[in-house]
């Protein structure tokens, strides 16, 4: 009804006043009582929107951009209405029933905006104290009521103006009074000072919750900022691990090559001059050759199987871990922000204070699963070296039959040659065996540094989940009695 009624002032009949509300006369005393009751409440509130100084994306709970869309949806109509409601008594130029159409379109434009923000207010409950959320939220409350009260008010001292202009006899500062009299003028102010109350109210309010919301974000941002530099000296670790078992394959790569490079080389020098040796019958040399060639491949394969496999293995498990206990991490610190924000123990700042202290301690440092692959960098040395011992073994043992040889047999054509020739085979058993044991060492050391990196990184992954959640128990203790 007030909408339809303000909205269908539209047939102004009036003529144009000289003083107060558009009247030929102005009211004693009601530009003061007007100004003093709409006083100045949008500064504090404009000043507790400034103290929000943190990227509002950093507040999981968006209490901090609720806060502004509060702040700003009381602000702005606000400050044009209650702008409009200063100046309305001293309008001098413009007809009463456009002074009063006006007015009355502000107010319900600003009730409007108001109730608006009903679903925004409410989502703040739960994150902060509850005094905070239930003064706030019956401050904007009484903002609406005093909004709809004063439309209500305008009304009816608009059916006074209209009285006094059609009156029989002039009306005189004198007796204006008469009409707009001090009941008539507090029943239009008092809803205005209740107004401007309660912006004052919440401009405290949001600077309180604020504040305090701010202090949890930070807390969190600290901890989410170690966590992620933590992560990435740990993924550095995990990178120089990653090169550490390149690099060995690489190595151990070259010794397969020399390995068996010097072995064909070896033999190259008979299959070059195979018409003076055995009477020209290569067939067990070249099948031993051939066998060479296989183990070659075998002990290639092998290794890298093995060793990518422990690398995988362990990078998974790191992985895995650290998601575990990072997630860990960012989960208590959350329940000990949103709590900090929300209770209202008298302990929570030193409280919190204390938990972010032991969160960012060594002790509880992500970072102290890196040490796990750190003190197995060297590790993989222990296999170059057996490699490259062993290897050589078998080298000189691939190539004995040829040595052996030279050294006993004085022609190279007849039984004593003949008996070599004759020995490829099983002595291609041996030698391929001595490879594939070389190659199943290599493999050991791989399952034996995986193991003992892999149980690093799990026991030091319980222990650091242990401690981050004696941290969370540590301090809802600590707000009941005040001890970390």
């Amino acid at each position: 009804m007030r909408v339809a009624f303000f909205v269908g002032l539209v047939f102004c009949s009036f003529g144009v006043g000289q003083c107060d509300l558009g009247l030929n006369v102005g009211v004693p005393g009601f530009v003061q009582s007007v100004a003093k009751a709409v006083g100045n409440p949008i500064i504090p509130l404009t000043k507790a929107n400034a103290t929000i100084r943190v990227d509002v994306k950093d507040d999981e709970s968006d209490t901090l951009i609720n806060l502004i869309k509060v702040s700003n949806n009381v602000t702005f109509p606000m400050n044009k209405m209650l702008g409009y409601v200063l100046r309305m008594p001293t309008m001098k130029n413009m007809s009463t029933c456009d002074v009063f159409n006006n007015v009355s379109k502000l107010i319900m434009e600003t009730e409007l905006s108001i109730k608006a923000l009903d679903s925004t207010v409410q989502q703040i409950e739960n994150k902060t104290k509850s005094g905070n959320y239930e003064a706030l939220y019956s401050n904007y409350s009484n903002i609406a009521e005093s909004l709809g009260e004063l439309l209500s008010n305008v009304s009816h001292l608009y059916e006074i103006v209209k009285l006094i202009e059609t009156e029989e006899y002039p009306v005189t500062v004198e007796n204006v009074t008469n009409f707009i009299n001090s009941t008539v003028q507090s029943n239009f102010t008092s809803p205005l000072r209740s107004i401007s109350s309660s912006i004052l109210k919440v401009a405290d309010l949001i600077r309180v919750i604020a504040t305090e919301r701010i202090q949890s974000v930070t807390f969190l941002k600290e901890i989410k900022t170690v966590t992620r530099n933590n992560r990435n000296s740990i993924e550095a670790h995990s990178a120089a691990y990653n090169k550490s078992v390149t690099d060995t394959l690489e190595r151990i790569s070259n010794i397969r090559i020399n390995t068996f490079k010097s072995i064909n080389e070896t033999y190259k020098s008979i299959l070059s001059k195979s018409a003076d040796y055995n009477g020209g019958v290569m067939t067990n040399l070249t099948q031993f050759l051939q066998d060479m060639q296989t183990a070659n491949a075998s002990f290639s394969q092998f290794v890298e199987f093995g060793t990518n496999y422990s690398k995988e293995q362990v990078n998974q498990t790191l992985e895995q871990q650290l998601n575990l206990t990072s997630t860990v991490l960012l989960n208590v610190a959350t329940n000990i922000s949103n709590e900090a924000a929300t209770n209202s123990s008298q302990f929570v700042g030193p409280c919190l204070q204390r938990a972010r202290q032991h969160l960012l301690t060594p002790p509880l440092s992500l970072d102290r699963l890196s040490t796990c692959m750190a003190q197995e960098a060297n590790s993989y040395q222990t296999s170059i070296i057996f490699v490259q011992n062993q290897m050589e073994v078998a080298r000189l043992a691939a190539v004995s039959i040829a040595t052996q040889m030279a050294k006993v047999c004085h022609k190279t054509n007849g039984k004593c040659a003949g008996a070599f020739f004759g020995a490829f085979p099983e002595h291609s058993v041996w030698v391929q065996d001595k490879v594939s044991a070389v190659s199943g060492g290599v493999a050991d050391d791989s399952y034996v540094i995986m193991s003992k990196i892999q149980n690093c990184i799990m026991g030091t992954a319980g222990e650091l989940e242990d401690n981050i959640l004696d941290v969370e128990n540590r301090f809802n203790s600590c707000l009941a009695s005040g001890t970390f």
